[in-house]
């Protein structure tokens, strides 16, 4: 946390929040690094934190303001062409439609999640 501080970087002071079961913590650092991202103009690295917010709104159990964060994300990496990110936020669209109970949604979104991790570049180590 100390080093994350002295850094200034407010996204790895709210994954440390996590990280330590401080979820309200945890959410002001993100909100805080996507002001500090969109204020930079850095869209990319906002779509990440706002997959992150999304997964601490399903834990506190806000799956609206989640979905909405996640859909947001997920315009961002299209636009973006990162089809990488586009997956995971897919991916994690899906899991919060299946937890909520809307199977038909979530299997559409699951589909799309593997379609798009199937078009990806293997990667060799």
């Amino acid at each position: 946390m100390r080093l994350a501080q002295e850094l200034g970087d407010s996204h790895r002071e709210g994954c440390v929040c996590l990280q330590m079961g401080n979820l309200h913590g945890a959410m002001s650092f993100h909100r805080h690094a996507l002001d500090i991202f969109e204020s930079l103009g850095d869209r990319h690295c906002g779509a990440y934190t706002l997959q992150s917010m999304a997964g601490l709104q399903v834990t506190r159990g806000e799956l609206a303001p989640a979905s909405a964060a996640l859909e947001r994300s997920l315009e961002i990496f299209q636009e973006l062409g990162d089809r990488s990110g586009a997956a995971s936020t897919t991916q994690l669209l899906g899991e919060l439609h299946r937890s909520a109970g809307r199977t038909v949604l979530a299997r559409d979104y699951l589909k799309h999640a593997s379609e798009l991790r199937r078009d990806l570049p293997v990667r060799t180590s």
